[in-house]
């Protein structure tokens, strides 16, 4: 993208003001932001977690928010997912059958990035990282395999609410 996702505007608003007031209408019982201190965002009055592991992609983000968080289960939704609403996050909390939590996938792919982790699954995402293994698939796959999460089938017409934006020519489509 060349900047801070977080920070491109669709319609006027910031990506992570955007994603904050999809995850603030579910209601959470803490919501907390995976980024940098210094970084726009840290004016939103929500709590900011850093990442423990510098230059590990988003698991070291989602292990950090596990490491902090108080609940048992962990909604993820990336910053650069604009298309997402928060009816399609319900559905994937609507999958959790505690304390197991839901990844969404299609084919063969898994979105981790709009997933339900519980926090016993924290050791694995820790294992991973100390590997220098920062693959979300594998550490997916990883985790269905121990029964942490369930994987369920993402619906055709849900599939556009997953494009996420990762370059600036992605930005003329919203």
């Amino acid at each position: 993208m060349g900047r801070d996702k977080a920070c491109v505007d669709i319609a006027g608003v910031p990506l992570w003001r955007r994603q904050l007031g999809l995850l603030a209408a579910l209601e959470p019982t803490e919501l907390l932001i995976s980024g940098r201190p210094a970084a726009e965002y840290a004016t939103s009055g929500f709590e900011i977690v850093e990442d423990q592991i510098a230059g590990a992609g988003p698991m070291a983000g989602v292990a950090a928010m596990l490491a902090r968080t108080r609940a048992p289960l962990l909604l993820v939704l990336a910053v650069d997912m604009p298309f997402m609403t928060s009816a399609c996050l319900e559905r994937v909390l609507g999958h959790c059958t505690s304390p197991m939590g839901s990844v969404p996938w299609h084919g063969a792919f898994y979105e981790p990035l709009a997933a339900v982790f519980p926090k016993r699954a924290l050791p694995m995402f820790e294992y991973a990282l100390s590997k220098g293994d920062h693959s979300m698939q594998q550490l997916v796959r990883d985790c269905i395999a121990a029964r942490f999460v369930e994987e369920f089938h993402i619906p055709a017409a849900d599939l556009p609410l997953f494009r996420s934006v990762n370059a600036p020519a992605d930005l003329p489509y919203l």
